[in-house]
């Protein structure tokens, strides 16, 4: 009987060992799996960084032309409006010397109109 239990136990022993045997491997396998996964995390943190670098750079670059066009799209509009402002005036102008020469006009007219009945 002492038998039967001693190969019992070393059999017990033997499937443990190889049951040990297989999970060390699987965990091995596991560590090599995590490793290349923490490589694959760094590289893409270091690509990710890399494009975030790149589009600040770009997204500034862009920004700075935008600002320039705008100053100069903002000068533009200031001479466009002192331009116009000219124009006003010097329509403003024409428009009493018109009104001038109507109020003449009807003057004129007005004594001609008497000359006329005069004679």
């Amino acid at each position: 009987m002492e038998d039967k239990i001693y190969d019992l136990l070393a059999k017990l022993h033997k499937d443990m060992n190889e049951r040990f045997d297989r999970n060390d491997k699987r965990f091995d396998k596991l560590e090599q799996d995590v490793g290349g996964l923490k490589q694959d995390v760094g590289g893409l943190k270091k690509d990710v960084a890399q494009i975030g670098a790149k589009l600040d750079g770009e997204i500034s670059d862009k920004l700075k032309i935008m600002a320039d066009e705008q100053s100069l799209m903002r000068k533009d509009i200031l001479d466009i409006k002192e331009q116009l402002h000219i124009h006003d005036t010097k329509l403003d102008d024409i428009t009493i010397a018109v009104n001038d020469l109507h109020h003449k006009y009807e003057k004129h007219e007005d004594q001609i109109t008497e000359l006329k009945r005069v004679r």
